[in-house]
């Protein structure tokens, strides 16, 4: 009787090994390099797959990783902020890594200078009531300016 349930356990073990390993061979993945045009490792770009939504970040030294993806045909979508995005069409099959590199140049678009100004309130101007000046706001009485 311990015999029969020791057999069945060891199929049933070796049944869903066999199982995982089948279902794993059927996926690829997609890992490769981002860098800046001047050959530096870009770090925190987003790259996504278009198709599945699913993405991740590339690392410090520039390196990225997209693990267990199902057969088939995705867009590699590869953003990040003052730099020009980039896609790149790939095929994945089962039990394959892909190996994409991305050189993104810099989008002078987004890097235009602006500046930032800042006007007194009303009540930060001086106003001259009387002999001196003082601020609306540290005036002990009230008081309105009138203009033209």
């Amino acid at each position: 009787m311990q015999l029969e349930g020791y057999k069945r356990f060891v199929l049933l073990t070796l049944s869903f090994a066999i199982t995982s390993l089948i279902v794993n061979a059927q996926k690829g993945n997609v890992r490769g390099f981002v860098r800046t045009s001047d050959g530096q490792p870009a770090q925190f770009v987003s790259i996504q797959l278009k198709e599945i939504k699913g993405g991740v970040l590339s690392a410090e030294d520039g390196s990225y990783l997209l693990k267990n993806i199902k057969e088939g045909k995705y867009t590699v979508l590869v953003s990040y902020v003052g730099l020009k995005p980039q896609a790149h069409t790939i095929k994945i099959t089962g039990g394959e890594t892909n190996e994409v590199d991305f050189t993104l140049p810099e989008n002078a678009d987004q890097l235009t200078e602006f500046v930032v100004a800042y006007n007194r309130g009303i009540n930060e101007k001086p106003v001259s009531v009387g002999k001196i000046n003082i601020k609306p706001m540290d005036l002990p009485q009230s008081i309105a300016i009138v203009g033209k």
